[in-house]
């Protein structure tokens, strides 16, 4: 779901969401029952992500800023302390319901590792190598997904959310015209797809009679309307008046002279063929 559907200007009147080059503002989806824990936790969620380490200058005040030194660069291991990228106190709550409720959260985006200077062997010339960079929110919302919470990108856009009902309301009526447009056409074309089925069924019926009759074809075909709940009684009329011992006794002949009850009850001495355009 597009968040611009549900946050509204008033939800963020005096909310600040950043995108620096250092930071980011992130939308959470926080379940209800973990909201005192969201509230209680967020800002040491992720805490073995982000690097804080730096050098050590108390004991070496006189070496502060001297490039020679060895506390610069890629001589210092910047994740050897580590914590949360989470901002502390940046987490607002801009909406909720029932079910969930919707906070704000800044959090670093990233690190780059320190660069170092490559010597070239061969002429001696030296090329700084920038560092490799460490991408912090898809870390961070993998953690928040681990905690239950649904950590978004969202950046508010009032333009969007007018889009947004200006597109749902054009889709509506593309629909409503489209629905009408298929009930004229289905109206127009019931009556060709009924006559096409009727004459389905009534060559599916002269094919079983001649299988079952042979040839020449000579015999009586009929449509009879029966309410449904008056089929039993219509077939046993039927059986009535054309079920014979010697019909029965050709029509379920066979080979091996071994057929069960139930198999025979399969067996008339009439074809028929159920219709009904309303299933």
């Amino acid at each position: 779901m597009d968040l611009n559907e549900i946050i509204k200007e008033e939800h963020v009147d005096g909310v600040e969401f950043l995108n620096t080059d250092h930071l980011i503002t992130l939308v959470v989806v926080v379940p209800k029952s973990l909201e005192t824990e969201w509230n209680t936790h967020y800002e040491i969620i992720g805490e073995d992500i982000a690097g804080f380490s730096s050098p050590d200058w108390t004991n070496q005040q006189e070496n502060l800023g001297n490039p020679a030194s060895e506390q610069h660069g890629n001589a210092i291991d910047r994740c050897a302390r580590r914590g949360s990228p989470v901002v502390p106190g940046s987490s607002v709550k801009i909406l909720e319901d029932s079910d969930a409720c919707l906070n704000t959260v800044t959090i670093l985006k990233g690190q780059y590792e320190a660069g170092f200077y490559e010597e070239d062997p061969h002429t001696g010339d030296k090329t700084f190598q920038k560092g490799v960079y460490t991408d912090y929110v898809q870390k961070f919302v993998q953690k928040c997904k681990e905690n239950r919470f649904t950590a978004r990108h969202f950046m508010f856009n009032p333009e969007a959310a007018t889009n947004l009902l200006r597109a749902e309301n054009s889709a509506r009526k593309e629909v409503q015209k489209l629905n009408i447009q298929l009930m004229q056409w289905c109206r127009t074309q019931y009556s060709t797809v009924v006559v096409g089925w009727m004459h389905l069924r009534v060559i599916r019926t002269f094919v079983e009679s001649v299988l079952k009759y042979g040839l020449p074809p000579f015999y009586l075909t009929v449509i009879c309307e029966v309410e449904k709940r008056q089929n039993s009684q219509f077939f046993a009329a039927l059986r009535k008046v054309y079920d014979d011992a010697d019909t029965m006794q050709f029509l379920t002949a066979k080979d091996d002279g071994d057929k069960n009850k139930a198999e025979e009850e399969e067996y008339c001495s009439f074809v028929y063929d159920t219709f009904n355009p309303q299933d």
